[in-house]
């Protein structure tokens, strides 16, 4: 299960906690801000977890959707017009109208994680 700073505080109380955690291998650091109850996770699971308004799109979805077997060098996401850019090299972001952006979001289960593809 993956865990933002700010779960793993009210989960285990304090900063200290946190540390001890990681230091006995019960928690693992996967990026600044992203915590894992297990050692060996999805990246793809990171990203939505970092970026929880945005979704998968274009050559990404066709990823995830099984439409073909190419892996893409980049996530593909999608998010409003209004929102901020994303500063991550992984990421291609598109920005859509808010009346379109929902349009045809799906939520797939992908290596045991929960994610939105449009």
């Amino acid at each position: 299960m993956l865990l933002t700073y700010r779960e793993c505080l009210s989960k285990y109380g304090s900063d200290y906690q946190l540390k001890k955690k990681i230091k006995n291998g019960t928690l693992f650091i996967k990026e600044k801000g992203v915590y894992s109850t297990q050692r060996n996770t999805a990246e793809i699971a990171v990203i939505m977890l970092k970026y929880p308004k945005t979704v998968c799109t274009g050559k990404s979805a066709f990823y995830y959707h099984a439409l073909t077997d190419e892996i893409p060098d980049y996530y593909y996401l999608a998010s409003r017009r209004t929102d901020t850019r994303i500063q991550d090299p992984r990421v291609r972001q598109s920005f859509q109208k808010d009346d379109i952006f929902e349009a045809g979001i799906t939520d797939i289960q992908y290596n045991n994680s929960s994610d939105k593809v449009q």
